[in-house]
């Protein structure tokens, strides 16, 4: 708890490693380039995306059981893995305000 304290973090003994701050130049040529400032690993390509890469899926290996490993054009097995999620959150009434069931 002392370390925490006084380092702000239990990183016990690991030196912080510092990351400047990004200039606006910096972002300009990212930019340039159509750099995706998201973190995350797919782009928003919406529901109807990925479900007709959903149904090429099935139509390629007759289920739809995909593994979140699998990567697809998409990251689909990460897509369906969500589906199911929210799925199961809003049949027990906990689906976060925001979120798309297309089945509703």
């Amino acid at each position: 708890m002392r370390w925490m304290e006084e380092h702000g973090d239990t990183e016990v003994g690991k030196p912080k490693q510092y990351v400047p701050p990004i200039t606006q130049e910096e972002m300009d040529k990212l930019n340039s380039i159509g750099f995706v400032w998201s973190c995350l690993t797919e782009p928003n390509l919406g529901w109807d995306a990925y479900f007709e890469e959903l149904v090429e899926y099935y139509k390629e290996h007759g289920h739809c059981h995909v593994p979140q490993s699998y990567k697809g054009r998409k990251n689909l097995g990460r897509w369906v893995m969500r589906q199911r999620c929210q799925y199961t959150d809003k049949q027990k009434g906990k689906l976060k305000p925001g979120s798309v069931l297309m089945s509703d």
